[in-house]
Formats: structure tokens, sequence, C-alpha cells
């Protein structure tokens, strides 16, 4: 992979998360979300850099992502490191019971994204491994997860 297209494998990732009928409900906190209209997402729940807006009262669930070239040979990519954020307001760890699922919101996000992205070789680069990963504290009304891909099969 080189360089020129390094800012669209991070638009890959956001369209496989948008793709997602789990995360998408998961993030919505909707059973059932019309995917056709989950563009929406983009620049509201899902951003393409690690930020969550200014909250007042409105509490939402976020993922984030970040990436970084790690290693360069001659404008050459050779490994990929990508950081996927996970935010979820306090007042929304609880799954309401039409989710039909065990654990809480947090957890099942975090699932669903290792599941899509670890060993995946759909986007496009090759094989995505993920490394150890952490909670974090985004502020005083999230709790946070971060967990961090690293590819350097390259299928270009």
């Amino acid at each position: 992979m080189y360089l020129d297209q390094f800012i669209d494998y991070k638009y890959t990732i956001i369209e496989k998360l948008i793709q997602s009928q789990a995360i998408v409900d998961l993030l919505t906190n909707q059973v059932g979300y019309d995917l056709d209209t989950a563009d929406i997402l983009i620049n509201n729940l899902i951003w393409d850099c690690p930020y969550i807006p200014d909250v007042d009262d409105i509490t939402k669930n976020y993922i984030t992502l970040s990436t970084k070239a790690s290693q360069i040979d001659n404008f050459k990519l050779l490994e990929i490191q990508t950081i996927i954020y996970i935010m979820i307001p306090y007042t929304q760890i609880k799954l309401p019971p039409d989710f039909k699922r065990k654990g809480n919101r947090l957890d099942a996000l975090i699932k669903e994204t290792v599941q899509l992205f670890n060993g995946s070789r759909d986007f496009g680069i090759g094989k995505i491994h993920m490394l150890p990963n952490q909670p974090f504290a985004p502020d005083n009304k999230h709790l946070g997860f971060m967990i961090p891909f690293k590819t350097t099969d390259f299928n270009t």
C-alpha cells in the first residue's frame, strides 16, 4: 500500500462498521436499524478521528478511529496501525431487553468490533491482527475502550 491509498483505508473501515447490523443497532440503541440510512451515522456516531462532540443533555454512543503508518519505506507502507475507540455514556451501558443479549453495551460493541476486524482480509489490504487493548476514560460522562489492530500482510 502506498501513502496515497492510506486515507481511503480509513473510510473502508468506516463503511464496514456501518454495514454491520449488530454494531449499528448497538450504537443507535435501536434493534433493526435501517442500514440503508446508516450513512447519517458518519460524523455523528462514527468519526474518522478520535473525537466526540461536546455533550450536553444528549447521550450518544460513539466509535471513532485513528490510523497511522508505523513503518514506511520509500513512500510504501509496510505496517499500518488502526485504533478503534468505543465510547459509551454511563447512562447507556445497560442494554434494553429488546436487544436479547447478555452483558452490557460496551462488551457487546467490543465483541462485534473484534469479530468484524480481527483476522479479516475483507479490507483490501491483508490480514488484520488485534494488538493488546485497554479501557480509557474519554471524559467524565463516557466509558471507553481502545482496540488497536495491526496490518503488515498487504494484498497490494
